[in-house]
């Protein structure tokens, strides 16, 4: 591997090894909040995001489809051995030669064809077209804005970061610099600029192998795992599990959605991938109030929702974990819609989602609900407002590490700051 590039201040990469639903998100959000909120140092935390290098372009496109051309024969389910898939590639390549067809036509054969992990992968790789910070950057800078926290969004995350740091100067740990303001509950006061930046948080950085981390966390899907532990497209896998071992920390998110024996089982798995990792955390997305589509400024308590009728609206990596948490709200009734992730909704969906609501509505004899997450209402505000009359609720959330002997959020960051005065010592 070419060296890799290297920032002057610690860089804490967050990702993770499946396609969707780990938790990272709220991971960043909860920790930039964390960081921002015990900071005494006047040490601004960074958090860059992925950006045009998500674009795919034509060329990618093609690329992407020769691996999953299709025309007449049976759908592509991702459940083929390695020898099998290239003999069933071959014989499509020939059929689609005999009907000389263009690119573009292949395109759309593929488009009819694929199901389960393939489908759910090009789904994902259409939503990504144009790509260029999308609902995750949106949702940090809504978060975020009056703070001192910056959101960077670039293709080149080490080129962008750059700039950020040579705009606003940053702390340079290595020459005496601490990190208890960044990490402890401590005040630590040190003479620099308000707006110097301390820290850059990597958001969906473990395969952004250019830019040399300080610390990787790794965020495992108590939910899902590892799927079929297939690569992508015929899994969820990013990387093969291998990959593991570059972690620093990882942390088993949705664990108080799975039994006790079952978690004990993903901590034996990740152990056996990587033995000296210190601890394994677990966390859990808590609810802490609504706010109305209409009205980002509005705060709700949880309790509206007891004895209504709720249209769960989601385009995100785990809508089943958004749904078991509304339904432990007290509500009469959850229905569930659900999205690719990433999903901008658009004329067609709103006219659906409209339907169902008039359904419900017929059916309770009272107007529902519709609950989305921060990610949906991020991706696009304004098209959730044609719902009108239909009242829209955004979930706001946080991750929070649950308790146990040995591991807390304070000991969490304890964790952080340990494996980074290891690399800057």
């Amino acid at each position: 591997m070419d060296e890799m590039d290297r920032l002057p201040v610690p860089v804490l990469g967050v990702g993770s090894l499946t396609w969707r639903g780990n938790g990272r998100d709220p991971w960043l959000t909860t920790s930039l909040r964390e960081v921002v909120g015990n900071n005494r140092s006047n040490r601004d935390p960074m958090a860059g995001e992925r950006g045009e290098d998500q674009k795919i372009g034509e060329e990618q496109i093609r690329v992407h489809m020769q691996v999953t051309r299709t025309g007449h024969e049976s759908d592509f389910d991702g459940n083929s051995y390695a020898n099998g898939f290239v003999y069933w590639l071959k014989r499509v390549d020939k059929m689609l030669a005999f009907k000389k067809c263009t690119e573009h036509r292949v395109v759309t054969l593929v488009e009819t064809k694929l199901t389960g992990y393939p489908l759910n992968w090009w789904e994902n790789i259409q939503q990504l077209q144009g790509y260029a910070g999308g609902d995750e950057a949106k949702m940090l800078q809504r978060h975020f804005l009056g703070t001192p926290s910056k959101v960077g969004i670039g293709a080149n995350r080490y080129a962008t970061a750059t700039r950020f740091l040579e705009r606003y100067g940053y702390v340079d740990f290595r020459v005496g610099a601490c990190f208890e303001g960044l990490f402890l509950r401590h005040e630590v006061e040190i003479a620099c600029n308000a707006d110097n930046i301390g820290v850059v948080i990597l958001d969906d950085g473990m395969q952004h192998l250019s830019l040399s981390r300080d610390l990787e966390i790794v965020m495992v899907n108590a939910i899902m795992l590892w799927g079929n532990s297939q690569l992508l497209p015929l899994g969820p896998l990013r990387e093969p599990l291998a990959a593991l071992e570059r972690a620093d920390v990882v942390v088993i998110h949705h664990a108080d959605l799975v039994p006790n024996g079952e978690l004990k089982l993903i901590e034996l798995k990740i152990q056996q991938l990587k033995e000296t990792l210190p601890i394994i955390f677990h966390s859990r997305l808590v609810p802490s109030y609504f706010f109305e589509a209409k009205n980002k400024c509005s705060k709700l308590p949880l309790s509206v929702m007891h004895n209504m009728a709720v249209l769960c609206v989601s385009a995100i990596g785990s809508a089943n974990a958004f749904m078991q948490v509304i339904q432990k709200m007290g509500q009469l009734y959850t229905d569930r819609m659900d999205f690719s992730d990433h999903h901008s909704f658009q004329a067609k969906d709103i006219e659906m989602i409209r339907g169902k609501l008039r359904e419900l509505q017929s059916n309770f004899d009272a107007k529902p609900i519709v609950v989305v997450t921060e990610k949906d209402y991020d991706r696009n505000p304004i098209i959730l407002k044609e719902l009108d009359p239909f009242e829209v609720l955004v979930l706001c959330s946080h991750l929070q590490i649950i308790p146990s002997i040995g591991r807390t959020e304070d000991s969490f960051m304890r964790v952080l700051k340990h494996f980074l005065e290891l690399k800057f010592s």
